[in-house]
């Protein structure tokens, strides 16, 4: 018996009855199967199933984002049906017959969609024929007219992006795109005629006005509103004494995450920041906490240290010697994955770990994870006994086990 944990899609389209009565599956989000054998997913034991889709055997499964232009098309012999498992965006080299030729049936399963994001992206002429070819999962179709400009994002548009502008250029961004705040709005009006973006849309206040006048998407729920006289910071910010001497009486919009050292004190913090506004957490000493609650008016997205800090945001592996360089209590905070050294001490952990806040993932002995899981104050992440890891594969009575997997084809 073959065991598995989850599986985000299985293709069956070619496997055989006999083999799947020996699988055992936890949870499966989308079958893939063969409209010549229907009742075949019937036979897979698994927990929950969200999805179960019909492609010919023949039919290709292309993983990913793709662009599909017109040598991929001409290259195939016979119509083909296309399964996309990201977005797709056809360039404007592929012509309506072309398209009509080539694909048999198009299914797209795009999850940014959920979001609001388009999951086809083509010129306008090839939405009639699109439409005719989308199978099973309705997706929405984003056009663009000939000879607009193309910009994959994610985009810092500033004053030297027009620079590489002609006057009236249609352009679509895909993805996201951050409006600088030294953008000339004569001049952004001059060489654009219309914008087209397909995710959000980051602008200074000051530029709203001109920006509604050209971009036709998003919706007003994609827009990001930097209040007029903050300044933008785009990405995560980690401040110390020292260099946060560079800021007087700033005021900060952050899009990140801002990390502030244990030696700032509050009359520096003061006197450097004036108004603050962050997207991500805020990780800062005890001591500040009154001062940045004054700034942000609440505390939601705030996690203080009282003492030390260990900040884990990639993977990381603990051993019994990190503890002689760490401080002698500090808080542990856990964005990435730490794998914690059998040869550390559970005792150490719950004398000296003083508040656990876990947003990835922690993997240790029982006893280490007892002792952790007594400290911790978020615990929106994942607490692994070792031997439960979600990619080991191990033996048990009943066959062979492995873990999670994306996507698998039997």
């Amino acid at each position: 018996m073959k065991n598995y944990g989850n599986i985000g899609i299985l293709d069956i389209r070619n496997a055989k009855k006999e083999n799947l009565k020996d699988i055992k599956i936890g949870n499966v989000g989308i079958i893939i199967q063969s409209p010549d054998n229907p009742s075949l997913a019937g036979e897979i034991s698994a927990g929950n199933i969200g999805k179960v889709i019909e492609i010919p055997p023949e039919g290709k499964v292309l993983k990913g984002d793709q662009v599909i232009d017109s040598s991929f098309l001409e290259g195939f012999e016979e119509p083909v049906y296309l399964l996309v498992l990201g977005k797709v965006r056809f360039t404007e080299d592929v012509t309506p017959p072309l398209l009509e030729k080539a694909i048999s049936g198009l299914n797209v399963l795009y999850y940014g969609a959920v979001k609001g994001g388009p999951g086809i992206i083509c010129e306008e002429s090839l939405a009639p024929v699109l439409k005719k070819k989308i199978k099973e999962t309705p997706t929405s179709i984003q056009t663009f007219s000939r000879g607009t400009l193309i910009w994959e994002g994610p985009v810092n548009f500033n004053s030297s992006s027009l620079d590489h502008l002609e006057e009236n250029t249609s352009l679509m961004i895909i993805g996201s795109v951050i409006f600088s705040e030294d953008l000339d709005p004569d001049a952004l009006l001059e060489k654009t005629s219309k914008i087209q973006v397909t995710g959000k849309v980051t602008t200074p206040e000051e530029l709203i006005t001109p920006l509604k006048k050209i971009i036709s998407q998003p919706s007003i729920e994609k827009w990001e509103i930097i209040p007029a006289g903050f300044r933008l910071i785009s990405e995560d910010l980690k401040l110390n004494q020292s260099s946060l001497e560079n800021y007087q009486k700033e005021n900060l919009y952050i899009k990140g995450s801002l990390q502030l050292g244990k030696e700032i004190s509050p009359e520096q913090f003061k006197a450097s920041i004036a108004r603050l506004q962050v997207n991500g957490d805020i990780i800062a000493p005890e001591q500040l906490k009154t001062s940045i609650v004054s700034l942000t008016g609440d505390k939601k997205n705030l996690l203080t240290y009282p003492h030390g800090l260990y900040l884990v945001e990639g993977e990381e592996e603990m051993y019994p010697e990190d503890f002689e360089f760490l401080p002698e209590i500090f808080t542990l905070i856990v964005k990435g994955i730490l794998k914690l050294d059998p040869r550390v001490e559970a005792s150490d952990l719950h004398s000296r770990v003083d508040y656990l806040d876990n947003f990835g993932i922690i993997s240790g002995t029982p006893a280490q994870i007892a002792a952790l899981r007594a400290r911790k104050r978020t615990d929106t992440g994942l607490l692994q006994k070792t031997g439960e890891k979600a990619n080991d594969e191990k033996t048990t009575e009943e066959g062979t086990t492995t873990g999670n997997i994306g996507y698998l084809k039997l």
